[in-house]
């Protein structure tokens, strides 16, 4: 039996068999009706969507008929749209120096609500134009995923060369003041352009570049080199000018033989070095050198800093010979006579000892020398130079002599107004004189010293006196003598 009931139904069916027996059971038919789904729903273009029994990729409504398991129609209605796409576009500088910020730009288009940045060094952004630092050289390829409300997705890539920076370095000598030092560009990295800040004032270019600095003192040098992709890199490095040291002497002139002194003042040198003409050497802020012969020499001081700035000096020397003072040969006199000295060869003279001379400051002097005596006469010329010559003097005695006389007269007439002897070559002398009873009345020692008629301050009554002698001369001889002198008023 077939049943088609519209609504739900149970059923009663009583069954009958052969031997009349029956049995009752009841059926219950429950009626279900089809359904219909709606579905909204969409993709992005380009996608695909199951509807309609097949793949769709364009907007539209799209029936599906599904059986249930009770056996119903289920039909699914599907409204399907397509949404549009962004499109993803971005710039960025195509070469790049290492760890130098770049930024990246969004261009896309189709309304993106979101970006992501794929950086391909392992780091990630999410702006929609971010900066980055790439801190290693090699070619990169970020890409940029950028979607739009509907959640479709575009996706764009770039390739970006980061270039290592070049490394500055270059070299350069400590100079003197005035000298001119070499700067040498020993940068690493395919260096296209190399620049110098001088320090002084100056620029210049170039893998060499030589400059000269005139004043003392410490001038920073900026070196700067760049790669092909514009990548600089720069170094400063003081460049140290050592002051040089002032060279300089007063020039002198000497006598030979004599030391010569020479004094480089304070010239700010450590060292001084001299070069006196003749072959010799020395050292020293202060130096002397005798020269062994005479003539012109040229002098020259070095004068060096620690640092070994060096500034010279030149002086020309006259070394004056000697001049040759000749006191004549030696002389023999009498003790009382006057011998002529003369020199020659100077310009002005001198004669010591002066005593017993006429002019001790003439080449030719008179000399009554009392006893031998070496005279010594020193002679200056033109030049200042001086030499010494002497000659001998010798002082002969004068044979020994004595006279006397036999009376006197005391009377203050000025004529043998005193009674002394006479005598030449006399050393030494002793005179006595006796009246009539043997009463010495006077006594000297001395031939200027002669009795005056007097004893005890009383003038003696005239008559003969008695007198003794004892003289010894220069000449070695000896007499002693005795006799009577007449005193006469």
């Amino acid at each position: 039996i077939t049943v088609s009931p519209s609504s739900d139904t149970s059923y009663a069916v009583t069954v009958t068999d052969t031997n009349n027996c029956t049995a009752a059971d009841t059926f219950a038919v429950t009626v279900s009706a089809n359904s219909q789904t709606t579905v909204d729903t969409s993709i992005c273009q380009g996608e695909s969507y199951m509807a309609g029994g097949q793949m769709q990729t364009t907007g539209g409504t799209y029936y599906d008929t599904l059986n249930t398991t009770n056996g119903c129609d289920s039909v699914v209605m599907t409204n399907l749209s397509i949404d549009s796409i962004p499109t993803a576009a971005a710039s960025s500088p195509d070469t790049v120096c290492r760890d130098t910020e770049l930024s990246f730009t969004d261009q896309s288009s189709g309304n993106p609500v979101s970006w992501y940045w794929d950086l391909g060094d392992g780091d990630t952004a999410s702006q929609p134009n971010p900066s980055h630092v790439y801190n290693a050289s090699g070619t990169y390829k970020p890409q940029l995923i950028v979607t739009n409300a509907a959640g479709c997705v575009d996706t764009t890539s770039l390739q970006i060369e980061v270039v290592a920076i070049p490394k500055a370095k270059f070299v350069a000598n400590n100079v003197c003041e005035g000298d001119t030092t070499t700067l040498t560009d020993q940068s690493t990295g395919n260096i296209t352009t190399s620049t110098w800040d001088l320090g002084n004032g100056t620029t210049d270019s170039g893998n060499v570049v030589h400059v000269q600095y005139n004043a003392a003192g410490s001038y920073p040098v900026i070196h700067s080199v760049a790669n092909a992709a514009g990548c600089v890199d720069t170094l400063l490095k003081a460049v140290l000018v050592d002051e040089v040291p002032q060279a300089g002497f007063q020039p002198k002139n000497a006598c030979l033989g004599e030391s010569i002194s020479f004094d480089a003042g304070n010239g700010g040198a450590d060292n001084y070095y001299w070069q006196w003409g003749d072959d010799a050497e020395a050292q020293g802020q202060t130096a002397s050198h005798t020269y062994g012969s005479s003539g012109q020499y040229e002098v020259e001081l070095v004068a060096e800093s620690q640092a070994g700035c060096r500034d010279s000096a030149t002086n020309p020397v006259t070394i004056y010979a000697q001049p040759d003072v000749n006191a004549g040969t030696d002389k023999t006199i009498k003790k009382g006579e006057t011998v002529e000295l003369a020199a020659t060869g100077g310009a002005t003279y001198q004669w010591t000892p002066a005593e017993g001379l006429s002019s001790p400051r003439q080449p030719t002097t008179q000399a009554s020398p009392d006893e031998s005596t070496t005279y010594v006469v020193n002679t200056t010329d033109t030049n200042g130079c001086q030499d010494t010559d002497s000659v001998f003097v010798e002082v002969e005695p004068i044979d020994g002599k004595i006279a006397v006389p036999n009376a006197f007269s005391p009377n203050d007439d000025g004529l043998n107004d005193t009674f002394k002897p006479l005598a030449k070559g006399l050393k030494d002398y002793n005179l006595l004189i006796f009246n009539r009873w043997g009463e010495k009345v006077f006594a000297s020692h001395s031939l200027a010293n002669g009795w005056d008629g007097t004893y005890k301050g009383k003038q003696q009554t005239p008559g003969t006196y008695v007198y003794t002698i004892y003289a010894t001369f220069e000449d070695g001889t000896s007499k002693n003598l005795s006799g009577s002198v007449t005193l006469v008023r």
